[in-house]
C-alpha cells in the first residue's frame, strides 16, 4: 500500500504470474476508484512517463526524466 500527499491510495495486489497484477488507486477526495492490470514496474513507468490514463493521479511535472 502506498498513498498520495493528497491523502489517495495505491493498493498493489500481486498475482501468481509474474507479467500482471492489479494496482487500485482511490481517491480520498472525489471517492473514485480505478484498477490498472499491469505490473508494478509497468504502472511506475508509465505514471512517470506521463502515460498513464488515470483521473486519480496527476501526471508528474518531470521533464528531465528519461528512462535507461
Amino acid at each position: 500500500m502506498a498513498a498520495t500527499d493528497n491523502g489517495d491510495t495505491i493498493y498493489f495486489n500481486p498475482s501468481q504470474s509474474n507479467d500482471s497484477s492489479y494496482l487500485y488507486l482511490y481517491d480520498s477526495r472525489r471517492g473514485n476508484a480505478e484498477v490498472f492490470n499491469m505490473s508494478l514496474a509497468e504502472f511506475i513507468a508509465k505514471w512517470a512517463l506521463g502515460k498513464l490514463q488515470s483521473q486519480v493521479l496527476e501526471t508528474p511535472d518531470n521533464k528531465e526524466f528519461k528512462p535507461c
